[in-house]
């Protein structure tokens, strides 16, 4: 008796560019955190997100996951838990929103080696911001 074995493949609201489903879910909390600039973004268009080649603005998607993220001046007040799931991502751009705290989950983005933070209401970060190790910059 021969064993087959078949990938399947889960489909997610995200598209085909975003393999993973937490992945997807994560964009989607954060699209729903930052309704000024993701509103109008359907969720199969958030992985490549640019809304114009002279905005900075953008979500870049690599072999199915998250690298990118720059959400400026979008009015984001809180930013979800659920970014913990985006474990490739290199870089995170939240400059010029309403952010106060961040969640304690920031510091599981391992992959993390650049996190822009500067211009938001912040008055404290989450110790787990030291696990941290590969961020070489946060300005501001």
């Amino acid at each position: 008796m021969a064993v087959v074995s078949v990938a399947l493949s889960v489909a997610t609201p995200c598209g085909s560019q975003l393999t993973s489903a937490e992945g997807c879910s994560a964009l989607l909390d954060l699209q729903k955190a930052a309704p000024e600039c993701l509103a109008k973004v359907a969720p199969k268009d958030l992985c490549g997100w640019r809304p114009t080649e002279k905005n900075a603005l953008r979500i870049h998607c690599k072999n199915g996951r998250v690298v990118l993220i720059h959400l400026e001046h979008c009015g984001l007040t809180s930013l979800p838990a659920s970014i913990s799931n985006l474990t490739a991502l290199q870089n995170l751009d939240l400059k010029s929103n309403g952010l106060t705290s961040l969640p304690a989950s920031i510091g599981d983005l391992t992959a993390l080696n650049r996190l822009y933070l500067n211009n938001n209401g912040l008055t404290s970060l989450p110790a787990s911001i030291g696990k941290l190790a590969g961020v070489t910059a946060i300005p501001g």
